[in-house]
């Protein structure tokens, strides 16, 4: 989201154990008012964990904004939208691939037909490999490639 503050459990607490940068990375542009709907924060994330001789990179998107009452919104499809171009663009660039968990998993009036269409036409049918991930908690996560 816009806020530049960071969240805990689920995905914060996922990211948290495999690197520092990203709550750095992020309260960073929250300080600098660069969370914008439809920015993307990429940075490398191989200070913890690494594979691939360290090239591994995260790309946050912010789709996300709350109000003066710290209410937060749904994920709004046109941020998304404008952050999955420049992701692919990204990705194109670094002959990289795209590993992301379903999006808007437990987000309340989410729509994930509309967000699966966006992948597909930014990423998946313009040749960036790309795989979803759903979160199973009695089992792990398995990855399943969107053509």
């Amino acid at each position: 989201d816009d806020s530049g503050r960071w969240g805990r459990g689920g995905l914060f607490t996922a990211l948290e154990v495999r690197s520092d940068e990203p709550r750095k990375q992020y309260e960073l542009a929250g300080k600098m008012k660069d969370l914008d709907l439809g920015n993307v924060l990429l940075f490398p994330i191989d200070d913890k964990q690494s594979r691939l001789d360290g090239q591994d990179q995260l790309a946050l998107i912010v789709a996300q904004q709350r109000d003066k009452f710290n209410n937060l919104s749904g994920i709004l499809l046109s941020a998304l939208d404008e952050g999955l171009k420049k992701i692919y663009i990204a990705a194109r660039r670094s002959k990289a691939s795209v590993h992301l968990p379903r999006i808007g998993h437990s987000t309340k009036g989410f729509n994930w037909y509309g967000t699966e269409r966006l992948i597909r036409k930014h990423l998946a049918s313009r040749g960036i490999p790309t795989f979803i991930y759903y979160h199973n908690r009695a089992a792990r996560n398995t990855p399943q490639m969107v053509t």
